[in-house]
């Protein structure tokens, strides 16, 4: 496994992470001392899961977890993520056509990433083990 594919599933990780998280409200019962205290030790919830054919939507943005193992992520007791090690894609169509140009522009020149117009868009694709 390549370090930009071991980076792009760490970052796979945080975005399914931030997509359960914003699925599910804050609890109301906990201050903001609490809070920082639970996202400060985030930890695993048992065993990993087989996961295969997974598909995960929030958007514009679509990661497909193709085969491996799945774990949630906890901040206290509450599920805030979801740990994913395996093969997978992701895909994000960009549909504002004022940050074309530069959604363009970074992904040709700072990533590996495939970028395909499709009409006023551009979906960006890629793979990760």
């Amino acid at each position: 496994m390549t370090n930009r594919h071991r980076s792009f599933g760490m970052a796979a990780a945080v975005v399914v992470s931030c997509l359960v998280s914003a699925a599910r409200p804050a609890r109301a019962d906990s201050t903001f001392p609490q809070l920082v205290e639970q996202w400060s030790v985030l930890t695993l919830a048992g065993p990993p899961h087989p996961v295969e054919g997974l598909r995960l939507s929030a958007g514009h943005l679509t990661l497909t977890l193709v085969r491996g193992d799945a774990i949630f992520v906890l901040a206290g007791d509450q599920v805030v993520g979801l740990f994913f090690r395996g093969q997978g894609t992701l895909e994000h169509l960009s549909v504002d056509p004022v940050e074309a140009p530069v959604v363009s522009y970074n992904v040709r020149k700072n990533t590996g990433l495939t970028l395909a117009p499709e009409g006023k868009a551009l979906r960006i694709r890629d793979r990760f083990e």
